[in-house]
């Protein structure tokens, strides 16, 4: 049996019961720029591109459960250029691997 959880706190994981086994993964800690950065780096972002997200990452902050609008604007804009063939990235991964990456960093997932 597996079981998936998303956990929104701090990376605390709690099991309980006889025999369990839990392995955790975590790819991005909460405000590790350097770990944020190479995950960008390995989903393809041009460096010029990391180079600006983690400028903004640094000065602003998420809205509740949203990212800012500076974050927004930038994961649209690559969306955009993947959408265009303008990026090496893909489709997917503009549209839902650079916000998971930078909710990961915010300590939003």
């Amino acid at each position: 049996m597996t079981t998936t959880i998303h956990n929104s706190g701090d990376g605390n994981t709690i099991n309980t019961g006889n025999n369990n086994q839990i392995n955790v993964k975590n790819i991005i800690q909460k405000g590790d720029l350097a770990a944020f950065q190479r995950k960008l780096e390995e989903i393809g972002v041009e460096k010029s591109e990391i180079e600006e997200i983690s400028q903004i990452v640094q000065t602003e902050k998420p809205e509740g459960n949203n990212l800012g609008p500076k974050a927004s604007n930038w994961v649209g804009n690559m969306y955009s250029k993947a959408l265009s063939g303008a990026s090496k990235i893909g489709i997917s991964a503009a549209g839902n691997l650079l916000a998971t990456a930078i909710k990961t960093y915010f300590g939003m997932m």
